[in-house]
């Protein structure tokens, strides 16, 4: 969590100079380095084979959409209030199981993904004057992640190992 921390700090002392498209392109280029010796230790090129390559196109292109609207958000937010607003991701997460998974939630989640999405509302203020339009870049961003782990989650049993 420190890292992520720090790196939406940088990230918001970039935006004034960077548009959301070269901090996605930067912050890629420094993930390749700890990447490679992931991909090194875990056994070399041939743990990168993939069985569904247009559902991994489709996952990474959740995630390049999910940074660049969070990064955006970075930009035109407090850093605390994109992050609160991002923090609806677990609950899209949790209704998008149950509709794309068909897996079961029972009463008390329920119960507390209403409470956070009450939550949200509570920061976001929609239909108030102070309402801030960025807010919609964090709900984008979260909503992307959120289909994005749909999509590992339908990828995770048939990758390793291809």
């Amino acid at each position: 969590m420190l890292v992520f921390s720090v790196q939406d700090v940088i990230i918001r002392l970039l935006s004034g100079g960077y548009s959301g498209f070269e901090i996605v392109f930067i912050r890629g280029l420094v993930a390749i380095i700890p990447i490679c010796f992931f991909v090194y230790m875990s056994g070399g090129l041939k743990t990168l084979r993939m069985r569904h390559p247009v559902l991994n196109i489709v996952r990474s292109s959740l995630m390049f959409f999910s940074y660049l609207t969070f990064y955006s958000a970075l930009a035109a937010m407090p850093i605390a209030e994109v992050t609160a607003i991002f923090f609806i991701s677990p609950l899209i997460t949790t209704v998008f199981s149950v509709v794309f998974l068909k897996e079961y939630v029972g009463i008390r989640r329920w119960v507390a993904v209403l409470a956070g999405f009450a939550g949200v509302l509570v920061i976001v203020q929609p239909g108030s004057d102070s309402m801030n339009p960025a807010a919609f870049l964090p709900i984008m961003a979260a909503t992307t992640y959120s289909l994005s782990v749909m999509t590992t989650r339908r990828l995770g049993p048939t990758q390793n190992g291809a």
